[in-house]
């Protein structure tokens, strides 16, 4: 698009007896630097703002449109720094019906004394003289042009300008560019097409006798081909773009501050972060050797449980084996007393056929006696043995009981309860071996019996030789029934023994099933703890941190190489 400044058609011719330029060295204001840098269509057009406030000198100003307020505010710091007695209204024309509160906080603090902002679109009603200055600061439709030729036009001072900005949006809709088409053949008019376009509409005759607007109406009436032209249109351009780069310059400070701002949060938050990921390797590393300590106190009690229930089978094992040895005992001792009982039969039917035998009953019947006193004796030694045995029941309970306060020493009742399993296996074979030997002298006294009986059927002929025998046998006999009693309470001990233990297994079995249920609740919370730790894992604060574990992994290799 090319940039110029170009005057309407019908401006009057510029007067030759006039010699003052239209730009002079001493035209300080175009050199202000406007005090709000915001985005706004007239940003580039300051310079020639800040020149046309000085060369027309206003009374009465307006802005119609607020936008970003850097027309109006820039309007307002004109008026302050020439010192003018004037009155700045701004009128807004946002659809939601307020102004911002931006706006009305920094018109109250720098210009609350001249500057009036309110809502509207209509010329202020109270202003008698006319308006001197309009400047218009919303975008340009042919509704809004035509109601400021027919509401504003009318109020507007002689001389005065209204000027107008966003030509170069405007006039992509015919309607709205043949309007500002007909603005320009009406009046006298400056043009600029850099930034966006602006258009300064000139009202009332250049010869008014007044000084105000006289550098203005020359700049309308130049040739777009004069040096002159040329001249203003360079500097103001190149001020326009001075203002607009200052603008992007404060829009990068103000970014490059928000920038810092953030990266120091964000160095804070990292920091926090950092922090956090040490707390959480600390208490990973908490849990890790919490985790270790629990798995190997867990492997020591799965061994431990794992030998416990070895030595319980073994032990179930033994006394099975025990049973049924005590069981074929107890069958060869039915069989003993079976035997007994015959051979008693038979020395019943040989006593009644030995009716004259009186003094060799009677002496049997001492010698019965003789042997109950030795049965007495000897039950009464084997309850001595009993209630030693109770003792060491006693005394072993008592270990055992010590045992399950103190699992260390279980396997030392274990070995004391091996020995006596051992002992008692020992006493088994040593019944087994008087088994042996009572089975045999059974088949010694059946011969011998058979023996008797033979020579009881010759007993009239040697009746002396039969007395003889009959009381060596009973002798024999008696002999045997104080093996055959010892036999029976030594199995009887032998069985409470086995009862005894038996129960001791019982109370072992019941700790396995107590330890059991120990080791049951100890994995329940090794398998809680693990996936607490696998949801720490697998939680998104892990996998975030997971490059900044990584990269302390890293520097912590370069650093121990």
């Amino acid at each position: 698009m090319s940039q110029s400044v170009s005057s309407a058609h019908t401006a009057a011719p510029l007067r030759h007896s006039d010699p003052e330029p239209v730009l002079r060295i001493g035209n300080r204001e175009i050199f202000w630097r406007p005090r709000r840098l915001r985005p706004s269509r007239w940003l580039e057009h300051l310079p020639f703002l800040f020149w046309l406030i000085a060369d027309l000198r206003p009374r009465h100003c307006a802005t119609l449109g607020l936008d970003t307020g850097v027309a109006h505010f820039a309007l307002c710091q004109g008026v302050e720094k020439l010192g003018l007695e004037a009155v700045c209204h701004g009128f807004d024309t946002r659809k939601d019906g307020a102004i911002p509160a931006d706006l009305l906080r920094y018109n109250e603090e720098h210009y609350d004394d001249f500057s009036r902002l309110e809502m509207g679109s209509g010329p202020p009603a109270m202003v008698e003289d006319g308006l001197d200055l309009v400047l218009v600061d919303r975008p340009l439709d042919a509704q809004m042009l035509a109601q400021l030729t027919n509401e504003w036009g009318p109020r507007m001072a002689q001389p005065g300008v209204t000027v107008l900005a966003g030509l170069e949006a405007a006039a992509r809709d015919p309607d709205t560019a043949h309007a500002l088409a007909g603005l320009q053949q009406r009046h006298s008019h400056v043009r600029f097409d850099h930034g966006g376009g602006l258009l300064a509409l000139c009202h009332g005759a250049e010869d008014t006798g007044q000084d105000r607007a006289r550098r203005v109406q020359r700049l309308a009436g130049l040739a777009v081909a004069s040096p002159e032209h040329h001249v203003v249109h360079q500097v103001f351009r190149r001020l326009g773009q001075l203002n607009a780069a200052a603008h992007h310059a404060d829009s990068e400070s103000n970014r490059a501050r928000r920038l810092e701002a953030d990266l120091d949060q964000r160095a804070r938050e990292q920091a926090a972060v950092e922090a956090a990921l040490e707390e959480l390797r600390d208490r990973h590393g908490t849990l890790s050797e919490a985790y270790d300590a629990r798995h190997a106190r867990m492997a020591g009690a799965e061994a431990e449980l794992f030998d416990l229930r070895e030595a319980v089978r073994a032990q179930t094992e033994r006394g099975d084996r025990l049973q049924a040895e005590l069981t074929t005992a107890r069958n060869a001792q039915a069989d003993l007393v079976a035997q007994l009982t015959a051979r008693d039969r038979r020395l019943a039917e040989v006593t009644a056929t030995q009716d004259q035998q009186a003094q060799a009953q009677a002496a049997l019947e001492q010698s019965l006696a003789q042997r109950q006193d030795a049965v007495e004796k000897l039950i009464a030694r084997l309850e001595a043995r009993e209630e030693a045995y109770q003792a060491e029941v006693a005394a072993h309970q008592e270990r055992s009981a010590a045992a399950e306060a103190a699992q260390a020493e279980m396997a030392a009742q274990m070995e004391t309860m091996q020995a006596e399993l051992e002992e008692a296996n020992t006493r088994r074979k040593e019944f087994w071996r008087q088994g042996n030997e009572l089975r045999d002298q059974r088949k010694a006294l059946e011969a011998q019996l058979a023996e008797a009986e033979t020579r009881a059927t010759t007993a009239e002929a040697a009746l002396t030789e039969a007395e003889t025998r009959a009381d060596t046998a009973e002798a024999q006999l008696g002999a045997r029934d104080s093996a055959l009693a010892e036999m029976a309470a030594q199995l009887e001990t032998a069985q409470r023994s086995c009862t005894a233990l038996q129960a001791q297994a019982d109370e072992r079995t019941a700790e396995i099933a107590r330890l059991s249920d120990k080791l049951e609740k100890a994995l329940v919370k090794r398998d809680a703890l693990r996936k607490r730790i696998d949801l720490l894992v697998n939680s998104t604060s892990w996998r975030v941190t997971a490059p900044l574990r990584r990269v302390k992994t890293a520097l912590s290799g370069s650093a121990e190489k």
